[in-house]
């Protein structure tokens, strides 16, 4: 029986928190998304025999993890929780009030009523009446709370003391509070060996990113972003160092072997961004293959957008279900493009819908029928599900554990469907791929580059560190201070976070702490090289623009 192939990549990405002046990380995505997504969707996957799915890990990702359970670098909420309520100044409480309500309210509340019922009081009386009235019990129960929502309610029924915990409710005391801080960093320190296991198993392939997760094609030539931007505006400063690109995969690669014990051969560029220049570059590195978005493939092939039927099946199947071989420069690199609509349905529209069965069933509906269609055809097809693998669980039901569930049954149960891994795809399928040229240069975000640069604010930062990176340059020929270090603080504002939310149409509670942690890496180019930084760095380009 002819079988459709099917590939999960999840993606798992933090930029890099750590702030060079006070040491430590300004947010705890990091660590809480390692307690609530990225265990949990290893452990899900390691419950299945037959099941093969990627995960890609941001060096950046992998850095932190490292810093926090090796090195005992912090964020602030930790450090909040860590001085139990013997330690907490006013200003302690003011924080946690602020920030220990940041979770999905709709779908947490329902399975921690005291947490509902400490909003619920902020709701109707205010946060200053809170910080007046509440005694030490009650912030107590909300720093408790607050981390045990950012933990998978499968974890809560697994681990006995923790069960404990959520079964208590309330009043809670501060040896709970240290219980909690245990049971945070045991999770965290699962992380990277089930990851290792699954991939020995040859349950996942682990793939990678640039270190910093910078948009390559920017990188090698801000400029060319005027191929999808022509009627926008550009910075003032070029920016084109193609040894910057080839900086964040060498160094990518080396921390990926320190971790994993080798390299992986498939890399997820940073944001699905492309170019034929970035590919031959990733080719010229050793990368076999990468991930990219099905408009970049529609583009590349001078063809309109692929559209669905009523059945959710693609007009051009055999075009967009297969691997294409990139080469240039007498060097080829195997590009898998992503159906947009399937990953999107999990990473945005299931979420909406309160049954994960019924989900899960409506997603193996659109994929037979995609199976019906190209029953018939030669060859072996491949469906590339691509998406972020951390962000969207919060707003399913609990943690999308029955979604999951679900899926992963019915996929481990069908005959008709396989799921694999692109590199195992490569290595065992005999569809022979699709030979091209070049690639359009373009991102999944309506194949363009315009959320990373083109608005006013993100031309500015680009000048920003046009200037830094061009000081760096004739610092370094003075041969002053500590270049490594300078360097790496230098690479660190390459990252694209610093771009996304620059300007619009991204916006954050944090983007002026980000402003001044992208300022803070710039700053610290010439702290370590001996230098005096510029007044400029010490203004916010929210304040310049």
């Amino acid at each position: 029986m002819k079988k459709l192939y099917l590939a999960f990549v999840w993606h798992h990405h933090q930029p890099y928190y750590r702030d060079p002046e006070r040491d430590l990380f300004i947010v705890p995505w990091t660590r809480l998304h390692a307690t609530k997504d990225y265990y949990t969707l290893a452990r899900d996957i390691s419950r299945y025999d037959n099941l093969r799915m990627t995960i890609n890990f941001v060096p950046s990702l992998l850095l932190q993890m490292k810093e926090y359970t090796e090195d005992g670098i912090v964020d602030e909420w930790l450090e909040v929780l860590r001085r139990k309520s013997s330690g907490w100044s006013w200003g302690d409480r003011r924080f946690m009030v602020k920030n220990f309500f940041r979770v999905n309210k709709d779908r947490i509340f329902p399975l921690l009523p005291r947490y509902s019922e400490l909003w619920n009081y902020i709701v109707d009386r205010g946060e200053d009446t809170a910080l007046r009235e509440w005694s030490l019990q009650e912030f107590r129960d909300l720093a408790v709370l607050f981390h045990i929502a950012w933990i998978d309610p499968d974890t809560w029924e697994e681990n006995p003391e923790l069960k404990a915990l959520v079964d208590k409710g309330r009043e809670y005391t501060d040896e709970d509070i240290d219980k909690l801080i245990d049971i945070i960093f045991d999770i965290m320190k699962k992380v990277v060996p089930i990851h290792k296991q699954l991939w020995e198993e040859d349950k996942i392939e682990i793939i990678y990113s640039p270190f910093f997760h910078p948009i390559l094609p920017l990188l090698i030539d801000n400029y060319k972003a005027r191929t999808t931007l022509p009627f926008s505006r550009l910075p003032l400063f070029r920016f084109s160092y193609p040894e910057d690109a080839r900086w964040h995969v060498q160094n990518a690669q080396s921390l990926t072997k320190e971790t994993w014990g080798k390299i992986p051969e498939g890399m997820w560029p940073s944001e699905q961004a492309v170019s034929t220049r970035t590919l031959s570059i990733l080719a010229e590195e050793g990368v076999r293959w990468v991930v990219t978005d099905e408009e970049i493939l529609a583009k590349t092939l001078h063809m309109p957008p692929f559209r669905r039927d009523s059945a959710g099946v693609v007009d051009h199947p055999k075009m967009l279900y297969r691997p294409y071989k990139l080469i240039s420069g007498g060097r080829s690199i195997y590009v898998f493009f992503r159906d947009r609509v399937l990953s999107d349905l999990i990473g945005f529209e299931y979420p909406r819908w309160e049954d994960g069965d019924a989900a899960a069933k409506d997603f193996m509906e659109k994929l037979y029928n995609i199976y019906s269609r190209l029953e018939k055809e030669d060859g072996d097809f491949i469906i590339t599900v691509a998406l972020d693998g951390e962000n969207c669980w919060e707003h399913y039901p609990e943690n999308g554990r029955k979604f999951r569930k679900a899926l992963f049954d019915m996929l481990s149960r069908e005959n008709w469907i396989e799921t694999i891994t692109p590199g195992a795809f490569m290595k065992e399928s005999d569809m022979r791929p699709e030979e091209i040229d070049r690639i359009y240069s373009g991102s999944w975000i309506f194949a363009t580059f315009h959320t990373w640069i083109g608005d006013p604010m993100k031309n500015m930062a680009w000048d920003y560190l046009s200037w830094v990176r061009r000081d760096f340059e004739w610092m370094l020929k003075r041969g002053w201070g500590d270049t490594d270090k300078a360097h790496f603080y230098l690479m660190a504002a390459e990252g694209s976070d610093w771009f996304w939310w620059y300007g619009e149409p991204h916006h954050a509670e944090e983007e002026r702490d980000y402003d001044a942690l992208f300022r803070s890496y710039l700053k610290s180019v010439y702290r370590y090289m001996l230098a005096e930084p510029p007044e400029f760095l010490d203004i916010s380009i929210y304040d310049r623009v």
